[in-house]
Order: C-alpha cells, then structure tokens, then sequence
C-alpha cells in the first residue's frame, strides 16, 4: 500500500488509536519510561515489547 506522504499509514493510525485509548497517568507513565514526550518513540517502545503487534 502507498500512501501519500501526508497521509497516514496504517502503522501511524494504529499507534494514534492504541494512544488515545491510554488514560494520562498510563501516557505519563510510558514517557517517565522512555524518557521522551514523544508518542511515535513509546508506539515503538510498545510494538518492539509486543511481537504480536505490527
């Protein structure tokens, strides 16, 4: 699948979905982990954690 270069993959709507369903302190907690304020970086952090997920 190709996607235009501001449109968004599948990866990304995946990541943003699995993001907005977290409560805050669960997004705080996964920022204190990585020590980034970056959702990508914790969406990777998770998806390398959990094979499973893709």
């Amino acid at each position: 699948m190709t996607t235009e270069p501001n449109e968004p993959s599948e990866n990304d709507i995946a990541g943003m979905a699995w993001w907005n369903a977290m409560e805050d302190h669960e997004r705080k907690a996964w920022f204190d982990r990585i020590g980034t304020g970056i959702p990508r970086d914790v969406w990777e952090l998770f998806k390398s954690e959990n094979p499973d997920v893709r």
